[in-house]
């Protein structure tokens, strides 16, 4: 039976390993498991650094966002804590698929939002 497909996924995802290559629509849909998935395709897709909350499990690391060469020399955004990266489009091809996240710490936890 398939999966079905979720409009709307909020999700706290850890970037466990320092040093390695996640991919974000991977560690989503391992969230949902065997129930749903996430659109790979969105008119909203939000990426947070996690900045704790009331001041407890703040990031100690930057996160660095890119694509699937991503590495601590190739990258396309570095999230501070608590800072977020936002993609909109109205025609829902923003692609979740294939954007990448990467810390040199390890324990990073990321806030992520789709929006189909």
């Amino acid at each position: 039976m398939p999966k079905a497909r979720r409009s709307y996924v909020a999700v706290q995802v850890t970037l466990t390993s320092a040093d390695t290559n996640y991919e974000i629509l991977a560690l989503v849909n391992a969230i949902l498991g065997t129930v749903a998935e996430a659109p790979g395709g969105a008119r909203d897709f939000v990426i947070q650094a996690h900045p704790g909350i009331d001041g407890a499990g703040t990031n100690t690391s930057d996160v660095l966002i890119g694509d699937g060469e991503l590495s601590a020399t190739r990258f396309g955004t570095v999230l501070i804590p608590g800072a977020s990266e936002t993609f909109v489009s109205t025609l829902e091809n923003v692609q979740v698929g294939g954007v990448y996240a990467r810390s040199a710490g390890a324990g990073q936890k990321l806030n992520i939002k789709i929006i189909a």
